[in-house]
């Protein structure tokens, strides 16, 4: 693809527990600091500028500790993206900036995490589109309160609720794009197309907390 180089930080970020901490003591601090990595269009981008601000600053702990960022965490992340790097190199696979480009990266994602996408709903917050399960929008997640139609999700936390972990806004129609066996237009008359799958199925990543 066209951005294979965010994507491998991406991935290594997403191989991580939660990069984020709250001391008790420092909690509305922690939350102030964590907004600044905040990106409008989600989490994935968030987890991509926290990743790339820490190499901005030589991966130095001292960044992670004035930011309340899991140091062990992001070096973790940093072997994982080397690895990765080592592969996509053994195997010629290029790797490519796409200079900042959020679309590009977006519409790449979709074609990883199609399964796990979500429309808005009025009732219950967001239904996933294969299954129809109600769901939310994680608190800790970047765009908790903001209201976009569809989202793609890395999994679901499964607690009182179903709440969806690692979210990330999407334009539909990239759904029929990444995949046509798997969704198509419920109905093509109307202005605002509806997207459903082929089959109702669900198979989405869920952990039980």
């Amino acid at each position: 693809n066209n951005c294979s180089e965010v994507i491998i930080t991406i991935i290594s970020m997403l191989s991580i527990p939660g990069v984020f901490y709250r001391p008790r003591d420092k909690q509305q601090d922690a939350d102030n600091k964590k907004i600044r990595f905040h990106h409008p269009y989600g989490d994935h981008l968030t987890l991509l500028n926290v990743y790339q601000r820490w190499q901005l600053a030589n991966c130095t702990e001292q960044f992670c500790t004035a930011h309340y960022l899991q140091y062990r965490h992001l070096r973790r992340a940093r072997d994982v993206r080397n690895q990765l790097t080592t592969i996509f190199r053994k195997l010629q696979l290029p790797i490519v900036s796409c200079r900042g480009d959020h679309d590009i990266i977006r519409r790449t994602l979709v074609y990883g995490f199609f399964m796990n996408a979500a429309k808005r709903d009025s009732h219950v917050g967001y239904k996933t589109i294969s299954g129809e399960i109600p769901v939310v929008i994680h608190p800790s997640s970047s765009l908790h309160g903001r209201e976009h139609e569809y989202v793609i999700y890395h999994s679901l936390l499964l607690t009182t609720r179903e709440y969806m972990s690692q979210v990330t806004a999407i334009d539909p129609s990239w759904l029929l794009e990444a995949a046509p066996h798997f969704y198509k237009v419920a109905d093509e008359s109307k202005k605002r197309a509806k997207i459903t799958p082929m089959f109702q199925r669900h198979n989405a990543k869920r952990i039980r907390r």
